[in-house]
């Protein structure tokens, strides 16, 4: 969704003319409960029409497949005496334990 009415709030091209109650109105519209039901949210910038209008070769998908399938057997190793499958199954200790800061 747009973060605001007119869409520019986060714009760094365009400057947005909302008034603050407008983009707290507007951005209530979208339910609490659905909300509760999306772990990730991200801003994605707009993307210029130039770039979209390219002919630019982008990475096909036999590579793409190629890179997911890498990280998978990485994932695979990595939990082979774990019991479970990929990250997402990770308990706070295993993440503790993969992903230290030190």
């Amino acid at each position: 969704m747009n973060p605001c009415p007119c869409g520019y709030l986060t714009d760094p091209e365009h400057d947005c003319h909302c008034h603050p109650s407008e983009i707290i109105r507007y951005q209530k519209r979208a339910s609490g409960p659905l909300l509760d039901r999306i772990d990730l949210h991200l801003e994605v910038p707009r993307v210029k029409f130039e770039k979209l209008e390219s002919e630019e070769l982008a990475e096909n998908s036999q590579t793409i497949r190629q890179r997911i399938q890498l990280a998978r057997n990485i994932q695979s190793q990595r939990f082979l005496n774990d019991k479970i499958i990929d990250n997402s199954e990770m308990s706070p200790e295993q993440i503790r334990k993969y992903w230290s800061d030190g």
